[in-house]
């Protein structure tokens, strides 16, 4: 609820993604019966505390006996400003693809209308004055 936040700011995409590839995430088991702590069996996903303690020094604690922790939803908005950042890069590589397929298309045709003067001359006048 933003009635109960202050200091309010929006992060880069740019340093969230790149935060984000600084991350490592791994598939483990817990190996936990030093605490007592009922955790859950099988095969889990996330990261290990003490490498994102490199990234996020704030966000990781030691519990009371010692043990690093990381509350995994502090994450979720890094997740969402790096997806914006993917999709505007995707959305410049889609513009630019367009773009290349288009200036091939015309120097397609040019060589096409090229061949059935089988004049080479008419080909770099013609490409000369499409380019502009």
């Amino acid at each position: 609820d933003a009635r109960l936040k202050t200091n309010i700011h929006t992060f880069s995409e740019e340093e969230a993604l790149s935060k984000l590839l600084s991350m490592r995430g791994v598939t483990y088991e817990w190996h936990d019966e030093v605490t007592g702590t009922k955790r859950p069996e099988g095969t889990q996903y996330g990261f290990i505390a003490q490498e994102l303690m490199t990234i996020f020094p704030e966000n990781v604690t030691k519990d009371n006996l010692g043990y690093y922790q990381t509350p995994y939803g502090t994450y979720d908005a890094l997740y969402v400003q790096s997806i914006k950042a993917l999709n505007s890069k995707i959305e410049s590589l889609e513009a630019e693809n367009k773009e290349l397929k288009e200036q091939i298309q015309t120097i397609y045709s040019l060589l096409k209308n090229t061949k059935s003067t089988n004049n080479p001359e008419d080909f770099t006048a013609q490409l000369s004055s499409s380019s502009n």
